[in-house]
């Protein structure tokens, strides 16, 4: 059965859900877990860290957690696909459309916008790790969810809640908003 692995990101960590529809027509969470998207040694905040630096510093701090990312993230897409089980994992999806990243300079003009790079750095080191490892990558805003599975699968907003709540009633906590968005993505990724 095809699975496909949601994630939504937050500064250094993401939660990662493998999810599919399974044969009756209703989501089948298949792994649940958090994985860490940075190397210890590096700051979860990029643009924050470089702010004080020389811009030939601050580009180099921006690209080495640049890279930490994707090579956290493949490792843990790796370590998923590998403890996947009876599914096969096809595809990622990834709560947060994309975004334009300027250059170091001028993101760090703005406080906001450090804040709004920060979070796609995560977001698109994911999907350039599902690329590396031949997986195709949905990228969706938070505020289109519902509407997105609505669409492609057919399912009401009601039907979508029962089918999050069987989840929490089938695994426990921890289920919370992050969850149930990644295994949305999740089932995103399966039907672009």
């Amino acid at each position: 059965m095809d699975a496909a692995v949601g994630f939504s990101t937050h500064s250094g960590w993401a939660v990662a859900i493998t999810a599919c529809v399974d044969d009756a027509r209703h989501l089948r969470v298949a792994d649940r877990r958090r994985v860490a998207l940075i190397d210890d040694d590096l700051p979860r905040q990029a643009y924050h860290a470089a702010a004080e630096l020389p811009a030939a510093d601050a580009r180099a701090m921006v690209k080495r957690v640049d890279a930490s990312i994707v090579a956290c993230a493949e490792t843990a897409l790796t370590e998923l696909l590998a403890s996947s089980g009876d599914v096969s994992v096809v595809a990622v999806g990834v709560v947060g459309g994309p975004r334009e990243i300027p250059d170091v300079a001028t993101v760090l003009a703005s406080h906001a916008r450090m804040h709004a790079c920060e979070g796609e750095q995560y977001r698109r080191g994911i999907a350039d790790a599902a690329d590396a490892l031949g997986l195709g990558t949905s990228r969706i805003d938070a505020a289109a969810l519902t509407s997105r599975v609505t669409e492609r699968l057919g399912w009401s907003p009601d039907r979508i809640d029962h089918e999050l709540a069987a989840v929490r009633a089938d695994l426990g906590p921890p289920w919370q908003k992050d969850h149930k968005a990644a295994a949305l993505a999740a089932l995103l990724a399966l039907h672009p």
